[in-house]
């Protein structure tokens, strides 16, 4: 993506019922790449067990994360 010119990519977390670490290193990874690229990284939609994981591993401080796929393309 990142070669391709995108900056703004969103992650639709609907399907997601986990996240184990690699699955928030990943996370992370991205996010880092896209902003040193200029862009940005938003979570969309997760269920509330991985917004707990998240908030607990402080990911939800440098992952935006929106309710649902509408709000995160929303001025984005």
């Amino acid at each position: 993506l990142k070669e391709s010119g995108h900056k703004k990519l969103i992650f639709d977390l609907t399907q997601l019922n986990y996240s184990d670490s690699a699955g928030l290193g990943m996370m992370a990874m991205s996010a880092a790449m896209m902003r040193g690229a200029g862009g940005d990284l938003r979570l969309a939609a997760p269920v509330s067990r991985v917004v707990d994981v998240l908030k607990l591993t402080q990911l939800d401080k440098i992952l935006p994360i929106y309710p649902d796929l509408a709000a995160a393309c929303q001025g984005f």
